[in-house]
């Protein structure tokens, strides 16, 4: 099982990269063991484009400013003429804001993928692992924790941000806790390294046969298909 504390500093140290491959490796493990394509990883390569160009331009925009001095004075151009004080210059009022700028168009795309490819993440958690993964409900509460955390950062008041961050972390939390139980679940000690075996046993309602597979040395809770009830079988080391 993977550890939210470990990722999270990973996820630091690397500024943000190790998180852009934990949202893909988690969800990858979860298709190779349901043994179907991992069709979600096109929508996550979409967001890490766009997320990408959002960052190219807006770093962009920050190099190509309009020269003015670091330390926030303001630079005056005396026009020909006699000289005229800084108070006799008119000042441009600067661009409203577009809200259908490249740079807005970007964000809003980025915001979309990652909250399509978030849910589908849940969704396929909750078909693959059963009801010990929160579904569409899980989703919910992640995008909701982890929206009001975005719009927070944005705000520049540090209270504020630090808010956002940590209403960040604890959407990251709940999600890492629906990956573990998922696993824990199906009897999976490591998804990284998954050594599966055949494991069979019998519904302890109706006695139907069962037939799975986990990691060697767990437990894994078989589901029925017959009266829908799951039943913990151990796996022998």
């Amino acid at each position: 099982m993977r550890r939210f504390w470990v990722g999270f500093s990973l996820t630091v140290v690397t500024l943000g990269v190790y998180g852009l491959y934990w949202h893909y490796r988690t969800h990858a493990e979860v298709a190779r063991h349901a043994g179907r394509p991992n069709l979600l990883v096109w929508l996550w390569v979409l967001h890490v484009v766009f997320l990408v160009a959002l960052v190219a331009m807006e770093a962009r925009g920050v190099l190509d400013d309009d020269g003015a001095p670091e330390d926030g004075s303001e630079v005056y151009l005396q026009p020909d003429g006699p000289t005229s004080s800084p108070e006799e210059i008119p000042h441009p009022e600067p661009p409203a804001a577009d809200p259908m700028s490249i740079a807005n168009i970007l964000r809003f795309l980025q915001v979309v993928t990652f909250a399509g490819y978030v849910f589908g993440q849940y969704v396929s958690m909750r078909a693959h692992f059963g009801p010990a993964v929160p579904g569409v409900g899980g989703a919910m509460i992640f995008l909701s924790l982890w929206a009001v955390g975005y719009l927070f950062t944005m705000v520049e008041h540090v209270l504020m941000a630090l808010i956002g961050a940590a209403l960040t972390m604890i959407a990251y939390g709940h999600l890492q806790g629906a990956y573990n139980d998922g696993w824990r679940s199906a009897g999976v000690i490591d998804p990284r390294h998954d050594r599966t075996v055949d494991v069979a046993g019998s519904c302890r309602e109706c006695g139907a046969a069962l037939l799975g597979a986990a990691s060697p040395g767990s437990v894994v809770a078989l589901r029925c298909a017959s009266c829908d009830v799951r039943t913990e079988v151990p796996v022998p080391g």
